[in-house]
């Protein structure tokens, strides 16, 4: 378990230079004896009437029968005790005129700058989270019993992302499709460890750990260890100069009209939580709750997205550690896209980590997201 670490300080730690990354914002995080917000139940703004509370007010689409999953290309045994190895990877070139991860209008130096992503804690103690509301995409995995998120940000740079919790084999392949991203964690036992170092040194990340660069980390006042580490973003991203700039994990279409069920409400099944998404047409956006209420960030805020995506996946034991699961984004399987108030059924699909997620409906033909945030659900199949 890490102690208390040090607040970034110094010309090395300071904010993202406009001279270098312009778009991106934020400020030095305090020291460690300045607390962060600590409420627990923080003041809520909904913009529906009430949530769901029953199975009778959500929906249920219905998945096409099981497909066959190709095996991923990275090895799940180790019979010599050897991380998994990746091909060497070299970033590909950004994008200009949008955000790479929301197809959103942005200023054309967002090009240069990398996908930051953040393990964050989803134990019930570890919430309100902060700044989660702020990430582009969120990724949700089944964890021990509950669910940890893969929050990747990048148009939007918050000051203090939290609480950090440590990394799992599952992540290496997700963040693979995100052109050499920064992993910002806590830390883990030596095998995961080991993987994630395997995979900085295949180019597929930068390995930015609070046991590496304890500079960027520190425990914030007000709740016990280990759901209070936070990270300095702006920090993160300074200390890896060879991150890849981010690329589209998927394809976008705004004219996309999805044809399928209306979902005004609809239920998601992970382990030791129970989600519920609510489709909010006044904003366009899908918000989340979990637990019976609202899921907020410590500022308020309630977690939405402009596409939910419910990825249908295979979890094995994780061969870092066998109590862990590892979901298997590499191959294909079943899926759900939600956007515009639709839910369309169809299948996922990457032949390599490092590809970006395919989606199509049961004729072949594309399911692209629509320009704005979203949020991965990786159900077990």
């Amino acid at each position: 378990m890490l102690g208390a670490l040090s607040a970034c300080s110094g010309a090395s730690e300071q904010t993202v230079a406009s001279t270098t990354r312009p778009t991106v914002t934020g400020t030095t995080v305090a020291a460690d004896t300045t607390a962060l917000p600590t409420t627990t139940t923080p003041p809520t703004t909904e913009r529906i009437t009430a949530p769901p509370t029953t199975r009778a007010a959500t929906t249920t689409t219905a998945l096409p029968p099981t497909s066959t999953e190709a095996p991923p290309p990275v090895e799940t045994t180790e019979p010599t005790g050897q991380p998994p190895t990746w091909p060497p990877y070299e970033p590909l070139p950004g994008v200009t005129g949008v955000a790479a991860l929301t197809n959103l209008a942005a200023q054309p130096d967002l090009g240069d700058v990398a996908a930051l992503a953040v393990k964050i804690d989803n134990h019930p103690r570890a919430r309100p989270q902060w700044s989660l509301s702020s990430a582009d995409v969120i990724f949700e995995e089944n964890v021990e019993f509950l669910t940890r998120f893969i929050a990747i940000f990048h148009s939007r740079l918050p000051d203090t992302i939290g609480p950090i919790r440590s990394a799992r084999t599952s992540d290496m392949n997700v963040l693979a499709a995100f052109n050499r991203p920064v992993l910002a964690w806590s830390g883990g036992n030596k095998n995961v460890t080991a993987v994630v170092r395997s995979a900085a040194t295949s180019g597929i990340l930068v390995n930015v750990s609070a046991l590496t660069i304890g500079r960027c980390y520190r425990r914030a006042a007000g709740r016990k260890a280990p759901h209070n580490l936070v990270v300095d973003p702006a920090c993160a991203l300074e200390a890896a100069p060879s991150a890849g700039p981010a690329r589209p994990p998927w394809s976008f279409d705004d004219a996309y009209l999805p044809q399928g069920e209306a979902d005004g409400a609809f239920e998601v099944r992970m382990d030791g939580v129970d989600i519920v998404w609510v489709w909010d047409p006044a904003s366009g956006q899908y918000l989340r709750h979990q637990g019976g209420g609202p899921h907020v960030a410590a500022d308020g805020t309630q977690i939405s997205a402009t596409n939910v995506v419910i990825m249908s996946v295979a979890y094995i034991p994780s061969p870092a550690d066998a109590r862990s699961p590892e979901a298997q984004t590499v191959g294909q399987g079943q899926v759900i896209v939600h956007r515009n108030g639709v839910a369309v059924v169809g299948t996922w699909s990457r032949a390599t980590p490092t590809d970006p997620f395919g989606f199509v409906d049961p004729a072949g033909a594309p399911i692209p997201l629509a320009g704005g945030t979203t949020f991965v659900e990786l159900v077990r199949a």
